[in-house]
C-alpha cells in the first residue's frame, strides 16, 4: 500500500476521534512518512503496519488519555466532596453527638429491659416449678384423701405450668432479641448503595 492510499485509509478509520486529535495523528504520520523518504510507489505497511493496526494504536492511546483525564477530574471532585463532608460533620457534631448518645442509651435501656423482663418471667416460672416440688413432701403429711388429692393436683398443675411458663418466655425472649437486633441493624447499619 502506497503512502497516499495509506493516509486515506487511516483518515477514514480515525473518523470517531475528535477533530483536533485526528488532525494531530494524521499530521504526525504524514511527517513520519515524508521524513522516512518513501516514494509514491513504496509499500509503507512494511514499516508502519496496516492502517487498521495504526488506527487501533491511536484510538487506544486516545481512550487511555481520556480515562486519565476523567480520573483526575473525579479525584478533584472526590476531594472537594470529602472536604464538604468533613465540614458538615464538624458543624453537626454539637447536635449529632447528644442525639447519638440518646439513641444509644435508649437502645441499651431496651436491651436491659428485655433481659430484665425475661429474667423476671423465667424466675416466676422457676418459682412455680419449685412450689410444685416443695409440695411433694406434703403428700406424706396429709391425713385425708381429699387433702392428698388437693396436694397432688397442686403438684400436677404447678410443675408443668412452671415448665411451660419458662419455655414460653424463653422463646419469647429469643423473638424479642431478634427484633432488637433487626431494629439495631435498621438504625445503625448504613445500606449499601
Amino acid at each position: 500500500m502506497n503512502k497516499e492510499r495509506f493516509m486515506i485509509e487511516l483518515e477514514r478509520l480515525l473518523r470517531g476521534l475528535p477533530s483536533d486529535e485526528r488532525e494531530d495523528a494524521l499530521n504526525y504520520y504524514r511527517e513520519y512518512i515524508e521524513d522516512a523518504g518513501f516514494s509514491d510507489i513504496d509499500d509503507v505497511t512494511d514499516k508502519l503496519g496496516t492502517p487498521k493496526q495504526v488506527a487501533r494504536s491511536i484510538l487506544g492511546e486516545s481512550v487511555e488519555k481520556h480515562v486519565e483525564v476523567q480520573k483526575e477530574k473525579k479525584d478533584v471532585k472526590s476531594g472537594a466532596s470529602t472536604l464538604w463532608r468533613i465540614l458538615l460533620y464538624i458543624c453537626a457534631a454539637p447536635f449529632a453527638i447528644p442525639i447519638v448518645a440518646v439513641v444509644a442509651a435508649l437502645f441499651i435501656a431496651l436491651v436491659a429491659a428485655t433481659f430484665g423482663v425475661g429474667i423476671a418471667f423465667m424466675c416466676a416460672g422457676g418459682a412455680l416449678v419449685l412450689s410444685g416440688v416443695v409440695l411433694i413432701p406434703a403428700l406424706f403429711w396429709t391425713l385425708t384423701t381429699p387433702q392428698v388429692m388437693i396436694v397432688l393436683g397442686g403438684i400436677l398443675v404447678l410443675i408443668p405450668l412452671g415448665v411451660i411458663w419458662c419455655v414460653g418466655f424463653y422463646k419469647l425472649c429469643g423473638v424479642m432479641l431478634k427484633g432488637i437486633v433487626a431494629l439495631a441493624r435498621k438504625i445503625f447499619v448504613r445500606k449499601e448503595r
